[in-house]
């Protein structure tokens, strides 16, 4: 028997977005001051590490349902190693959508295996 599927809890999503907003802050803070150019490369190198191995010990899987979470992940994140575009909200755009997709795929997936329950 099959059960329900909640891979990204309500208070990981938090946690998730809060730390990406964060990153986030300290790019534009370090592009404001003109240094960010250089030290927001290995920031991003950092926090695209960090959300990879969270994502995946929250069970995501980045290549089913067309790639969707992979492009969410990977493509918006792509433009965080561009200087000066990094100032942009990437990071909470990228963990944003790639939760928004793994949730819309928990619910999908346990509206499917709801029938089967009953």
């Amino acid at each position: 028997m099959e059960t329900q599927r909640h891979r990204i809890s309500l208070l990981t999503a938090a946690a998730m977005l809060g730390v990406a907003i964060m990153i986030d802050g300290i790019q534009l803070i370090l592009d404001l001051l003109i240094i960010g150019a250089v030290f927001t490369i290995p920031l991003d190198v950092i926090a695209w590490c960090l959300f990879f191995v969270w994502f995946l010990l929250c069970g995501v899987n980045f290549w089913n349902r067309g790639g969707r979470n992979a492009f969410a992940f990977f493509g918006v994140s792509a433009f965080e190693i561009i200087p000066f575009l990094n100032a942009l909200p990437g990071w909470t755009l990228a963990v944003g959508l790639t939760i928004f997709f793994t949730r819309q795929e928990d619910a999908a997936y346990n509206k499917r295996i709801a029938p089967a329950q009953a």
